[in-house]
Order: C-alpha cells, then sequence, then structure tokens
C-alpha cells in the first residue's frame, strides 16, 4: 500500500471516497470514476482494511446499490442509494466482484448482490422472446433477445470468486449454466471468434469482437476459480 499504482490511485480520492466527482461514479467517468478505480484496486490487491479502500466500497455501496433489489445502478444518489430502473447486469457483476475482492464477502449488502446475480442472471442467446417484468423490459442492449455476453462473464468472475465451501445452490446453479455458450443452438460465429486485439481496442469494435472478449474474460474467471486461493492475497497481507 506504499508503493507502485495503489498509492498513486489512493492519492487521487476525495474526501468523501469518490474520485472525480460523486454523482459521475460510472459512465461519465469512464476509467477515471470511482467504480473503475474500485476495479482495479481490487484487481491489484489492494488491502480492504485500509480506511481509503474502506471508504472508497461505502460510498459505491451507499450511491449505486439499488436499495430495492440489491443490484448496481449506473445512477443514483448519495441519500437514496442506486435508482431502480438503472440496474444493469455488467455493473453488478464488476461491483460484486470487487466488493468480494475486497474483504466484503460477508456484508449483508454485498450478499443481496450475490443474490441479484443469481436471480436475473440470463444464459441463453437468439431466443424467440426475451423474459418479461423488470429488469428485463428496461434495456435491449442488456436482456434482448441475445444475451449480453459481457454481462455474463462478469457475473461468473464475481461468482467464482466466491470460496467454493461459501456459494449457495442459487450460486451454484447459476455457475453450472455457463455452458450456453456452447449450446448448438448458439450462434457461435457471434460469440467464438477468434481474438482480434487490434479491433477490440478500436472504438468501433463489432458485436461478434465484444463478445469474442467476453469468452475471454470467462475464461480468466473460471481459471480463477479453478486455482481458487491463489489467485487471492493471503489473509491480512497487505499490498505492497
Amino acid at each position: 500500500m506504499e508503493k507502485g499504482v495503489v498509492p498513486k490511485i489512493l492519492a487521487g480520492q476525495r474526501k468523501g471516497g469518490f474520485w472525480e466527482k460523486a454523482e459521475d461514479f460510472y459512465i461519465r467517468t469512464k476509467y477515471k470514476g470511482t467504480v473503475w478505480q474500485l476495479i482495479i484496486l481490487a484487481e491489484l490487491g489492494a488491502d480492504g482494511q485500509d480506511p481509503r479502500v474502506k471508504r472508497a466500497c461505502d460510498f459505491i455501496l451507499r450511491v449505486s446499490q439499488d436499495r430495492e433489489s440489491g443490484g448496481f445502478s449506473y445512477r443514483g444518489g448519495p441519500n437514496g442509494g442506486g435508482y431502480h430502473s438503472g440496474v444493469i447486469p455488467c455493473l453488478t457483476g464488476n461491483m460484486v466482484w470487487s466488493l468480494i475482492r475486497l474483504g466484503l464477502l460477508g456484508d449483508p449488502r454485498v450478499k443481496r448482490g450475490i443474490n441479484w446475480l443469481a436471480t436475473y442472471a440470463r444464459f441463453d442467446d437468439g431466443i424467440k422472446r426475451a423474459p418479461e417484468g423488470w429488469p428485463y423490459e428496461r434495456w435491449e442492449n442488456c436482456w434482448g433477445k441475445h444475451t449480453c455476453h459481457s454481462a455474463v462473464a462478469k457475473t461468473l468472475k464475481a461468482l467464482a470468486e466466491i470460496p467454493e465451501k461459501k456459494r449457495s445452490p442459487e450460486v451454484k446453479q447459476t455457475i453450472e449454466e455457463y455452458d450456453f455458450l456452447f449450446h448448438p443452438h448458439l450462434d457461435k460465429k457471434a460469440v467464438m471468434e477468434p481474438l482480434d486485439l487490434f479491433v477490440i481496442y478500436n472504438p468501433k469494435r463489432s458485436r461478434k469482437t465484444r463478445a469474442s472478449f467476453s469468452v475471454f474474460i470467462i475464461l480468466i474467471g473460471y481459471a480463477q476459480q479453478e486455482i481458487g486461493n491463489e489467485t487471492r492475497p493471503a489473509e491480512g497481507k497487505k499490498h505492497e
């Protein structure tokens, strides 16, 4: 926590536990706002007991988490939590994974996020009729006829971070459903096309390449699940 990238990130944190503007924790501050800094801190193994990291976790739970459902919203406020209408699966997966990684698996608020993923995650593709009701009617890109492969990747990455002995039956069932990617009915060309790094980093990248990159992320998450504790910072060990 004293050398490298982590202290540089924490040096930019504002008094309230956020980065950039408090209200722009996600979309309008992409890769700079609080959501993105939290993901990076978790990936780099920052010490979840550090007061600055705790403030960041508390901020995102207070501002982004929908108090009604437990999912995470791209819009919210400091007093009312995340907007129910703005809950999206990719953000929920990212925040649940980050918070677990930073030591908050036992926090009731994080458990609600886990339950949201196990309840609403979709693992289907090219179906004739998309599910109805909240949250499925809100965003075509997230919940339309085709499953959002990015959300699938982030959901599985989050659930794989839960130690196997602590996974609920619902979480285990959700993880087992990942094999939808290899079902005969799936448009394999849209999902399994070889990775093209040039196109991935091109702002005009295609849906097919985004899907391929998501499959790549899924495999990383699955590998982390298999490796288990070796990928997690040792308990009580601080980032150096």
